[in-house]
């Protein structure tokens, strides 16, 4: 088993400032090998949500995993979790549980990879329960020794809100000196 544990009090936080945000992180997981692994996470601490907003209660618990077959691999996460009230917008305790459910085939050495996504995530604040849906797919070539391209196209599947559900296409071209 592998294990990681951590404790932060963020970035630009004072040590004997008014409010005390903090994080705790732990992780157990298998040791990664070349079929697969699965882990179990947990985070909790009072948490500073956008610039200088109070800190509030915040904690999440994770279960990972892959799979690798071949060029194939199927890679997966879930995770649940409650954030405490903020006080300023005094909307009360909310619930969280998003997923992310990954399919990737890798080709060429490694130097394709394409993929879809699956990210459904379900909130419920103030007895009121809303579910958003979003599928992504793309490619990443790695053209030659620091050069990339990548493409990737999200559809919003479903929303709470009427706004419908766009489609957006991300491209990039990335070179790194040296060839990282």
């Amino acid at each position: 088993l592998e294990w990681v544990a951590s404790l932060s009090r963020g970035s630009g936080n004072s040590w004997h400032g008014g409010e005390d945000p903090w994080l705790a992180l732990g992780r157990l997981a298998t040791a990664g090998d070349q079929q697969g692994g699965i882990g179990l996470g947990v985070a909790g601490g009072d948490v500073r949500v956008g610039g200088r907003a109070p800190a509030r209660p915040r904690w999440r618990v994770v279960l990972d995993g892959y799979y690798t077959w071949r060029a194939f691999e199927i890679l997966g996460e879930v995770s649940g979790g409650r954030d405490g009230a903020s006080d300023e917008a005094g909307d009360g305790d909310s619930a969280h549980v998003t997923a992310i459910l990954e399919t990737d085939v890798n080709l060429l050495e490694n130097s394709l990879l394409g993929y879809f996504q699956f990210l459904p995530a379900w909130e419920r604040r103030a007895g009121k329960g809303s579910m958003n849906l979003e599928l992504r797919s793309g490619f990443l070539w790695r053209v030659l020794p620091g050069l990339s391209l990548s493409a990737e196209i999200r559809q919003i599947a479903a929303a709470p809100d009427d706004a419908g559900h766009p489609t957006s296409l991300f491209a990039q071209i990335r070179y790194r000196r040296g060839g990282a």
